[in-house]
């Protein structure tokens, strides 16, 4: 069934973010929840209140909701993957994988069993080396009962992940040609 939402109909509420890459939808009170690079994620009300929560460090870039109501966050710049809590504290859930380094989690998805996939973009430093020179380096991490293992490896430049029908793990990876 495809959702089809009128143009006309959507309005702007917010503003003042800084590189918003990762946002999400709570469940209930139409709060909305957004990475900022100013080292924490932004919650943003309907009236368009934008609060700052939390102190991660680095550029938290993907996130999504627990069943808690706790964002996980892939933190780019400090290479973990985090659990921020709506009061603002926040615990550090992996920073490697089978012994990997995940130096640049890129993006989180929470299945249904209660696990978190992990994207890890690339190896390369600086990390914008891979967009440039692509390389089959990134990797798929997943956190299970407090434990993170690669799920798949040799990918170029992983990012944005979800699970199908909890069997199947896709990948979405679209090569970027610089102009």
């Amino acid at each position: 069934m495809a959702i089809r939402i009128d143009p006309s109909t959507v309005t702007q509420f917010g503003s003042g973010l800084h590189r918003p890459e990762g946002v999400a939808a709570a469940r209930e009170g139409g709060v909305i929840w957004a990475a900022d690079n100013r080292g924490g994620c932004a919650r943003i009300t309907p009236d368009g209140q934008v609060t700052l929560i939390g102190q991660l460090g680095g550029v938290p870039n993907g996130i999504c909701l627990d069943t808690e109501g706790h964002l996980i966050v892939a933190n780019i710049g400090t290479s973990d993957v985090q659990r921020l809590a709506p009061d603002g504290t926040h615990t550090v859930l992996a920073t490697h994988a089978d012994g990997r380094a995940l130096t640049t989690p890129n993006f989180p998805y929470l299945d249904r069993q209660g696990r978190i996939w992990v994207t890890q973009s690339t190896d390369a430093r600086p990390n914008r080396q891979a967009v440039f020179d692509p390389r089959p380096d990134g990797a798929l991490a997943v956190i299970e009962h407090g434990r993170a293992r690669l799920a798949a490896t040799d990918l170029y430049f992983a990012n944005g992940v979800t699970v199908l029908r909890q069997k199947r793990v896709r990948v979405a990876w679209r090569p970027f040609v610089p102009l």
